[in-house]
């Protein structure tokens, strides 16, 4: 055999002379994933896991029930509570209809968010009252920590805080809230979700406000995200 002929057959046996000129195969499409709790669909039809359809939050009672669950976390676990003479309501809405009554900077993935309402009479603020929508069939441990958040907000404007601080501090601290409640509820695959979150008014400020309470400890961090306008300098 002639040293070329030797030459062909070695690339043949490497695997190299009868692909050299094809098409590289592509690589096969991602998982279809749950659009909750993010685990691999045995469907890909379908939008969410059978784990996350069977604790969806579907109606009213159950809402509240997760609600008053959350509420309760929130107390053993921080201490803080909402004043028994607060309004506050709590309304179910399919996702569409949540981004929409959230306007037009409402991101894709929004599950929850609370409106105030100030009362006055005449130039006086009377009162204030609160109203937390929150989506249809969100999985009830997720649920809990969201609404563990909203109900930090309120927390939050009643002390003076709220609407009027800094977006990275408000949002910071009220992530941490949920974490630690998700944590707290033993829900911890919920709140590596939170932990890991890249946005960067949601996760920086998780991760800044994280920094705060390491340095000044969870009590005056907590105190100073109830009043505070923004982050102190550091932060």
């Amino acid at each position: 055999m002639s040293p070329r002929g030797a030459a062909a057959l070695l690339l043949l046996a490497l695997g190299l002379g009868a692909c050299a000129s094809e098409d590289p195969v592509p690589p096969p499409p991602p998982a279809a994933r749950c659009g909750y709790c993010a685990d691999p669909l045995s469907d890909p039809e379908a939008r969410t896991c059978a784990s996350c359809r069977h604790s969806a939050v579907l109606d009213p009672a159950q809402a509240d029930a997760v609600r008053r669950h959350a509420a309760r976390a929130l107390s053993e676990r921080f201490g803080a509570t909402i004043p028994a003479g607060v309004s506050l309501s709590l309304t179910l809405l399919s996702p569409e209809e949540l981004r929409a009554l959230a306007g037009p900077d409402a991101g894709p993935h929004l599950l929850a968010f609370t409106e105030v309402e100030e009362l006055y009479r005449g130039e006086l603020q009377v009162g204030r009252s609160f109203r937390i929508y929150l989506a249809r069939e969100t999985p009830a441990p997720w649920a809990a920590g969201i609404l563990a958040h909203e109900l930090f907000h309120v927390v939050q404007t009643l002390a003076g805080g709220g609407p009027t601080q800094e977006d990275a501090f408000r949002e910071g601290a009220a992530q941490y809230v949920q974490h630690e409640v998700l944590q707290h509820l033993g829900a911890g695959r919920w709140a590596a979700r939170v932990a890991s979150d890249p946005d960067p008014i949601y996760g920086e400020g998780l991760r800044r406000f994280r920094a705060l309470v390491l340095s000044r400890g969870e009590r005056q961090a907590l105190e100073l995200a109830r009043r505070a306008p923004r982050f102190p300098p550091g932060y």
